[in-house]
């Protein structure tokens, strides 16, 4: 695929549709410094893995159980008391902030749309992990069975690096789509900062489609 293709998405209410099985790696490894903003909306149920990561302690993972409020996961596994929003099965845009960091920690901010999660007295371990990555649709909560929920939409994932940089602007794009003379054969993720194709993980293949 030639380096300056620029190819575009059109449609900001396109999006990937996981049964619970498919989620999204977005092969950056795990940083306590970086952010992202994941927008999605749980179809039916309430509970999603919104993001997050698998199998290391260096995390700070978002997931909504299933009484629709939000739980959050960081550092060596600190879970917070659930946090209840206006409506858990509405296209939100969830991510987070860092506000400030120390040798030993950083204080990072949740939000759901505007409304922010949590308080300042929350902090994440400082800590990287290069042999994990953070995961959209996926962590470490078992306790969710995400196939119970009808269907995931995943409209866009963005994220940025510790110098709150934009490394990452992935949306979605139909299989067969010509993409400067690619065409995926899955539904896939296309990456307007790099360029490139991404396809999502886990069994089976996650469905596209388009909100009126």
């Amino acid at each position: 695929m030639p380096e300056t293709c620029e190819w575009t998405q059109t449609n900001a209410n396109a999006y990937l549709l996981s049964d619970g099985n498919q989620y999204f790696d977005t092969k950056v490894p795990v940083n306590s410094r970086n952010n992202i903003e994941v927008t999605a909306q749980v179809v039916n149920g309430a509970y999603a893995r919104l993001f997050g990561n698998k199998g290391t302690s260096c995390q700070f993972d978002m997931t909504l159980n299933n009484s629709g409020n939000v739980v959050l996961f960081m550092g060596t596994g600190y879970a917070t008391s659930p946090y209840p929003i206006s409506d858990s099965r509405a296209k939100i845009v969830y991510k987070t902030e860092t506000s400030q960091t120390k040798t030993t920690y950083v204080t990072k901010y949740f939000y759901a749309d505007n409304d922010r999660l949590n308080d300042s007295s929350k902090k994440v371990n400082d800590c990287t992990d290069a042999n994990h990555t953070m995961l959209v649709l996926d962590n470490d909560l078992s306790s969710i069975d995400q196939t119970n929920s009808g269907g995931i939409k995943l409209y866009r994932i963005r994220m940025w690096d510790s110098s709150k940089k934009l490394i990452h602007d992935f949306q979605p794009v139909a299989k067969g789509t010509n993409i400067c003379g690619v065409t995926p054969p899955t539904n896939a993720m296309w990456d307007f900062v790099t360029k490139k194709l991404y396809y999502p993980a886990g069994t089976g293949e996650m469905g596209y489609g388009v909100d009126q």
